[in-house]
């Protein structure tokens, strides 16, 4: 039986989503995910007074919080605040980027790339709502 990366990436993904729900049934009870409940729900927080005409982009450093929970309140409202559903839409932006890795590299360095990122931890932290997703 040959090998097939389509298969693999479906199964990741499906590994990935489990860890969306694992993370936030499980680790969330034993340690806290960051700032990942504040990316899970529809709150924009504007954290100074120099925004653009988008109304969430500021210019400074803080665009990053702002951008991930403009994410987060879309995931948020498109799931009817399921924040299982928000985990899993920003795991899904997260195995994007994964896959395009993976694409990229070829032979056995793909393969020990895709072992080491079968990894829990790396799963955990980036299968939740937050920036390492991002």
């Amino acid at each position: 039986m040959r090998f097939s990366w389509g298969v693999f990436y479906l199964l990741f993904w499906l590994y990935r989503s489990a860890f969306s729900v694992i993370s936030q049934v499980v680790v969330a009870r034993l340690t806290s995910l960051g700032d990942s409940e504040r990316y899970q729900a529809a709150v924009f927080t504007i954290l100074n007074s120099d925004v653009t005409s988008f109304g969430f982009l500021s210019t400074n450093r803080v665009i990053g919080t702002q951008l991930v929970e403009t994410i987060g309140a879309v995931f948020f409202l498109l799931s009817g605040g399921n924040p299982f559903a928000v985990n899993i839409g920003f795991q899904t932006i997260a195995f994007v980027g994964i896959v395009i890795l993976l694409r990229s590299v070829e032979g056995k360095t793909r393969v020990w790339l895709a072992a080491l990122l079968l990894l829990p931890s790396f799963n955990v932290w980036s299968s939740v709502a937050g920036k390492e997703a991002v």
